[in-house]
């Protein structure tokens, strides 16, 4: 027999419970008490191991067990085909939202509305009076605000850059992030009340931060490992530089080529998350040049860029901006010497002006 959709959502939310992601009574009835069909029109999700979307029509028969399946679901594309939208994984959503560590009472800012889903969640846990949230898309918050109404849900929503928070409606306990960041703006800290907590996606890592009176913030790193889409920036920002593709010249910065090896722990996950908290727009690709070499290009959002393509053995000829690749191996060479210490070992500490540094331990 062909399952219902309440069938779906509560098998959805057994496993959430079962996998341990869902721990207490208070969520347990949130996720219950909201569907996920009625956040999700559209959608796309990822073949198995690939990058590639595959949409899913309003026909497809497994449609619904595709919404209530522990599974990010893509919403929406811009004009170049890329991510701006999506339903985060219910199992990650549930694991952020039980680190939240919400109490009745408390006022919740989130940033990055979305479908809505994540503030209906909020809205029934903690009343819909108490949970305001910000998007910088429209388009996205007006849809958010009908599908909430249609379950009686009306929590502050707003259009705008969630960089500004929202201040009108300040001070808050509690702001959580659904979309990846670079920095921590420094109007959050302002914005929460001290001993109250931000949550957020830094490079890959999430991290729970607690505000002092003095303005800073700090907390540890979450052992779960994320990627959110990043935040879109108010439209009259300044756009991050567009990586140069592989073989383009970057005179600006290249000298001298550097031949060296290949950092074992560049390919450690666990590594590459520490890196993205001093380093959170870091990227790596790796692909073949006209030569048929394989060339890792690494590229911050900064502009900054280095080379190195593979040579004899383990060697690599590295080009660029030197000093990117000595910071990136010179992180990666202290943390082996270090054995490795899982990043959940690790804190980040955010300055009253919004610049953060990784605390190491001991």
């Amino acid at each position: 027999m062909t399952p219902t959709v309440t069938d779906l959502h509560e098998e959805l939310v057994t496993n959430l419970i079962t996998a341990g992601h869902l721990t207490g009574p208070a969520w347990q009835s949130a996720f219950r008490s909201v569907p996920r069909d009625a956040f999700v029109d559209d959608f796309a999700v990822a073949r198995p191991g690939s990058p590639i979307l595959v949409p899913i029509a309003a026909d497809d028969p497994d449609r619904l067990a595709h919404i209530y399946s522990d599974t990010t679901l893509v919403t929406a594309l811009d004009a170049d085909g890329t991510p701006i939208s999506s339903s985060t994984a219910p199992g990650l959503m549930a694991l952020m939202l039980d680190a939240l560590d919400v109490r009745d009472g408390h006022r919740v800012l989130e940033i990055g509305t979305g479908t809505g889903y994540n503030a209906a969640l909020l809205s029934r846990r903690l009343g819909d009076r108490d949970v305001c949230s910000v998007d910088i898309d429209a388009d996205l918050v007006t849809t958010a605000r009908r599908r909430l109404a249609a379950l009686d849900l009306a929590p502050v929503l707003a259009v705008g850059d969630g960089a500004g928070g929202l201040p009108n409606h300040a001070p808050f306990d509690r702001l959580i992030t659904t979309c990846g960041l670079d920095h921590i703006p420094a109007a959050w800290l302002r914005q929460v009340r001290p001993g109250g907590m931000i949550l957020v996606n830094l490079g890959f890592t999430l991290v729970t931060l607690t505000v002092r009176p003095d303005g800073t913030a700090e907390g540890p790193i979450l052992p779960q490992q994320a990627g959110f889409m990043a935040r879109r920036p108010a439209p009259d920002a300044p756009a991050n530089p567009t990586p140069p593709a592989i073989g383009a010249s970057t005179a600006a910065t290249d000298g001298p080529a550097l031949s060296t090896t290949l950092p074992a722990a560049l390919d450690h996950p666990e590594g590459r998350a520490l890196l993205s908290v001093p380093r959170p727009g870091l990227r790596r690709t790796s692909r073949r040049d006209q030569q048929g070499r394989l060339v890792h290009v690494l590229t911050d959002t900064d502009g900054t860029q280095c080379r190195a393509a593979e040579r004899d053995g383990d060697r690599v000829e590295v080009t660029g901006d030197l000093r990117l690749w000595s910071e990136i191996t010179e992180f990666l060479a202290r943390w082996d010497r270090r054995g490795r210490p899982a990043p959940e070992q690790h804190r980040v500490h955010v300055g009253a002006d919004g610049t953060h540094r990784l605390v190491e331990p001991g």
